[in-house]
């Protein structure tokens, strides 16, 4: 089964654990595994919601929310569909109604605006792919006094009361990162290609980055711009920086970016661009 599918898995059977516990005992938290995202209990200074969580609005069957603030990427469309997917197997079952569903290309107010669409829905549970570091704080904070379950998805938010779902986002830049200065034989020219500025994924994978190559004095960074985690916009990117910097010998980047980046290595003059650099690319 796809990493992402059993990622998406594993939110809904949190979801429904933590949902069933509001009506019995705590239940432990599911033991990660290789294969699945850790999930990360609120710390222990943070207060429990005491408000009963609102009905649902089919008796007996829980209504969950989902905010997504970013559409512009192959992987967060594949997150609703899958997320859909797997709920209607819940739904089946007659455990669930219809996600509740607010996804669209938004800033820091825009997700707000879709947390307290959820809220005033009465949602049992909301799913948020936070788009800020902190910036949804306080509305996350909201809807956990009023008794609603709230997981941050794939980013990891420290809010009293929110669980964590995800994979830790430094790790895995700083193994692309070190895969790449071993290549590199720990010294070259590069530039780097991030996603936005600011979101949690991308400050976590940027600081991992950072971190590996400050152990490689030999590897000098030139430069770094956003692709905005689009296909398209790498490609931009990475033939803006062919142009300005003719001696690379490498880059780093992330998700979709990556093909974008490539074509626009594949695209420059084979004659300028060694046939041993592109594999390098390639493998980012």
């Amino acid at each position: 089964m796809h990493k992402k599918s059993i990622m998406l898995l594993v939110i809904f059977a949190t979801v429904f654990s933590m949902l069933l516990a509001s009506c019995a005992a705590p239940s432990a938290t599911p033991a990660p595994t290789e294969e699945a995202p850790e999930v990360e209990e609120p710390t222990a200074e943070a207060p429990v919601a005491t408000e009963a969580p609102a009905q649902p609005a089919e008796e007996g069957k829980f209504t969950i929310g989902v905010s997504n603030p970013f559409i512009s990427s192959e992987y967060r469309t594949q997150m609703i569909a899958e997320l859909i997917d797997v709920n209607k197997e819940y739904m089946d079952q007659g455990l669930t109604t219809e996600l509740v569903i607010e996804s669209a290309d938004t800033d820091v107010a825009g997700q707000i605006q879709q947390l307290q669409n959820l809220i005033a829905k009465n949602v049992d549970a909301i799913l948020v792919n936070p788009g800020d570091v902190s910036g949804l704080n306080a509305t996350l904070e909201e809807a956990v006094a009023k008794g609603i379950i709230v997981i941050s998805v794939d980013q990891e938010l420290n809010v009293p009361g929110v669980y964590n779902v995800g994979i830790d986002q430094k790790a895995w830049a700083m193994t692309s990162a070190e895969w790449l200065a071993k290549k590199l034989d720990g010294k070259g020219e590069i530039v780097e290609i991030e996603g936005f500025p600011g979101h949690p994924a991308n400050v976590a994978r940027m600081e991992g980055v950072d971190e590996v190559f400050s152990k490689y004095p030999g590897i000098k960074v030139l430069a770094k711009d956003t692709g905005k985690w689009d296909e398209a916009t790498g490609q931009q990117v990475m033939s803006n920086f062919l142009s300005a910097y003719p001696n690379l010998t490498g880059y780093w980047t992330q998700d979709g970016m990556a093909i974008g980046a490539l074509q626009a290595v594949m695209a420059a003059n084979p004659a300028k661009w060694p046939r041993a650099w592109v594999k390098v690319a390639a493998s980012t």
